[in-house]
């Protein structure tokens, strides 16, 4: 319920200023993957909304609804910064990556068994074209 995942929430007030400058260190990734599986749809937001007044009292699920209504874009900026650890993460397995792949070649390349390898696989080439060419 939208209740029981809202007492696992900083306060609302904090929440919606770190959604609103898409401050990914005030909100963990997990807190921003619950706001967004219990966000609500236009016709929840539209009908707190209509029943919203200067006097209204509003328990916690309302309270957050109209918190996130008055976030420009806020369900945009919740994906936003999902796809933005989500591409950190990433960057840093390709790196992880890149870094086994730059090893391997400095090691191929600086390798003096591999070049004496080289050198006599090319010397027996050679002296089998000269074998065959003289044919």
């Amino acid at each position: 319920s939208l209740n029981a995942s809202l007492s696992m929430l900083p306060d609302i007030e904090y929440v919606a200023e770190a959604i609103h400058s898409l401050d990914m260190a005030k909100l963990p990734s997990d807190d921003v993957q619950a706001i967004l599986q219990q966000f609500p749809t236009d016709r929840e937001m539209a009908s707190v909304l209509a029943r919203d007044t200067p006097d209204a009292l509003w328990d916690a699920p309302e309270g957050f609804i109209l918190a996130l209504a008055a976030i420009p874009q806020c369900h945009a900026r919740l994906r936003a910064m999902c796809l933005r650890r989500e591409f950190g993460e990433r960057v840093r397995r390709v790196e992880k990556g890149s870094v086994s792949i730059r090893e391997a070649c400095r090691s191929v390349c600086s390798s003096q068994a591999l070049r004496a390898l080289c050198g006599a696989t090319l010397t027996v080439g050679n002296f089998l074209n000269s074998k065959t060419l003289t044919r």
